[in-house]
């Protein structure tokens, strides 16, 4: 964990700009990734409760004035972190099969991104925090567990709808649906990830039997 902070926290982060005028779009989006990127390092090293409004505008070189403009509160700033975090973390994996795959394919590829996403250090490290601040910040905690889960619902709700125009066979509750294949992988995987080591071979084969199981009661959703 401490190779990815230190990948975050030492990134130099642009100076505001001074002198009158409107900023670029350029700076606008170099000022916006310097705030999340100061953000992101603070919030994992001093923690939730220990992160402030003022360290972050430091960290970030820019004005407290410019960093309260975007995010009002700390909950706002964090909201923005973790969603940030999310959109980096989709983008880390393969990409999904042609569009014309199965829809069994497409089920387990999603899969091992999920077990893959899991095992990612600085996922990692975001559960650890929320592990440490969630007693006392429980908004805080839920704020990050409905953002990465909504994010990842939405994709599996894409592919069952996607796979319901393709083979003719309608799916009237989506949602539920997908939140019920989540469930398979994700409480299996911070289940067994505890436990000790498990080979590829054995994430391979949970990952089809699971995805056989769900596609079997495809008729009930």
């Amino acid at each position: 964990m401490s190779d990815t902070l230190d990948t975050m926290t030492t990134t130099p982060a642009p100076r505001q700009r001074t002198g009158a005028g409107r900023p670029t779009q350029a700076q606008v989006r170099a000022i916006d990734a310097a705030i999340l990127e100061a953000a992101t390092g603070i919030f994992l090293t001093a923690g939730y409760s220990g992160a402030s409004m003022e360290a972050v505008a430091e960290t970030a070189r820019v004005s407290k004035g410019t960093l309260y403009a975007r995010y009002p509160s700390k909950a706002d700033l964090f909201k923005a972190v973790c969603s940030s975090r999310v959109e980096v973390w989709s983008m880390r994996f393969t990409p999904e099969p042609a569009p014309g795959s199965g829809l069994a394919p497409r089920l387990e590829h999603f899969a091992r991104t999920i077990v893959r996403s899991m095992s990612d250090p600085e996922v990692m490290a975001f559960e650890g925090l929320l592990h440490t601040e969630g007693r006392k910040f429980p908004e805080v905690a839920k704020l990050f567990f409905d953002t990465t889960f909504e994010v990842s619902l939405a994709h599996v709700i894409s592919i069952l709808t996607a796979a319901s125009i393709q083979d003719g066979v309608p799916v009237r509750d989506a949602r539920n649906a997908a939140v019920a294949f989540m469930g398979l992988f994700t409480g299996w995987w911070m289940r067994i990830r505890w436990c000790g080591p498990i080979s590829d071979d054995e994430v391979e084969t949970t990952i089809r039997s699971f995805v056989a199981i769900f596609l079997q009661g495809r008729l009930a959703w």
